[in-house]
């Protein structure tokens, strides 16, 4: 996996949309816990913070084939987590 860790998101991200289980290991490995702190600070307990996460990145594999970013994938990720967040 260690020549993922050079890849942009862009390139990760035409990877995960053609199947590439590795470059997803590595978006998940490059947000997690960024997003995951993210996500505590907001709802105070770690549990609802890793289970919204893990909701996110499942959601972002199933949908892999079609997902539309229109800004960088990190303010995909934060949008996303921003939104489901305020849903809980």
């Amino acid at each position: 996996m260690a020549k993922y860790s050079i890849l942009t998101d862009r390139e990760l991200t035409r990877l995960l949309r053609s199947g590439d289980h590795q470059a997803f290991g590595e978006l998940y490995h490059r947000y997690w816990e960024t997003l995951l702190n993210t996500a505590y600070k907001r709802l105070d307990s770690i549990e609802e913070a890793e289970e919204i996460l893990q909701d996110l990145f499942i959601t972002l594999y199933v949908n892999r084939n079609s997902l539309q970013i229109n800004t960088t994938l990190e303010g995909y990720l934060k949008t996303s987590l921003k939104h489901r967040v305020l849903n809980l």
